[in-house]
């Protein structure tokens, strides 16, 4: 089972810039109980806040759904596995 199949459920566009931001999916629900704790923010609006924190804007300049960074990681790791195992037989010969 690859890593976008295991992913999260997250449809919230803030949740998906969340690993480009460096922060990590998984605990990202633990900390959406502002229903619980009114003075908390709800959970995109914390996320945003977050990003802009770090970044200083508040959207990326590539929106890409983590489907298609999926796509795009495994295409590239493909490309990656064909030029080593052209790098071991040329070194092979």
């Amino acid at each position: 089972m690859d890593r976008c199949a295991k992913a999260p459920p997250l449809i919230l566009q803030p949740a998906t810039d969340g690993p480009r931001g460096g922060l990590n999916p998984a605990t990202l629900g633990k900390i959406d109980n502002h229903k619980q704790e009114p003075w908390k923010l709800p959970l995109s609006q914390f996320i945003e806040q977050l990003y802009f924190a770090r970044f200083g804007k508040t959207t990326p300049d590539n929106v890409v759904s983590i489907e298609e960074r999926c796509r795009l990681e495994a295409a590239k790791r493909e490309v990656r596995r064909a030029a080593a195992k052209r790098e071991r037989a040329m070194d092979s010969t």
